[in-house]
């Protein structure tokens, strides 16, 4: 069953289902990813989404084929979408914790969708570090997604810029 979140102010859509949040576009958009899956510039998607991949409540992350970008190919089909035409995201945050906040100055509504784990790495970038135990490889992985939206048109190196300056507010 999906569930309507809300309509962004250039009419694209997004719904919450099947342990996703996903964005459809009602039209061409610039597209710019930083995930493995389908990633980096693209004027030709139809939509972009966000999936939670754990099994379930404190269980790991079920991969679905043997290299990531299969397996997203695989959820991309089993959210009706063209694996072709989508850009995806995974993590272990749930989507029913996701916050969508929209802000507008003048003529620019800037939509971000965000979706954080904080079970396994709830510090912060800048926290002094009061814990050091070495491992080989981490145990757990923690991820702040986030899909941030603009309804204006933007060259692509603006873009790029755009995303550098999302990616310092996270951190």
């Amino acid at each position: 069953m999906s569930e309507h979140l809300c309509t962004l102010s250039t009419g694209d859509k997004v719904y919450f289902y099947d342990k996703s949040i996903v964005i459809y576009f009602a039209g061409a958009r610039k597209i710019l990813s930083t995930s493995l899956y389908n990633g980096g510039y693209h004027d030709d998607y139809t939509a972009v989404y966000n999936y939670d991949a754990k099994q379930g409540a404190g269980m790991p992350c079920e991969m679905l084929a043997d290299t990531y970008v299969e397996h997203m190919r695989l959820i991309s089909k089993r959210l009706a979408l063209d694996p072709d035409k989508v850009s995806g995201m995974g993590t272990a945050a749930s989507m029913e914790n996701a916050v969508v906040e929209t802000m507008s100055f003048k003529e620019l509504t800037v939509t971000a969708i965000v979706t954080g784990g904080i079970e396994t790495n709830g510090g912060r970038a800048g926290d002094p570090a009061d814990y050091y135990k070495p491992q080989p490889k981490p145990v757990k992985y923690g991820t702040i997604n986030i899909m941030l939206l603009l309804d204006c048109d933007m060259p692509e190196g603006v873009m790029a810029r755009a995303l550098v300056t999302c990616t310092e507010a996270k951190t």
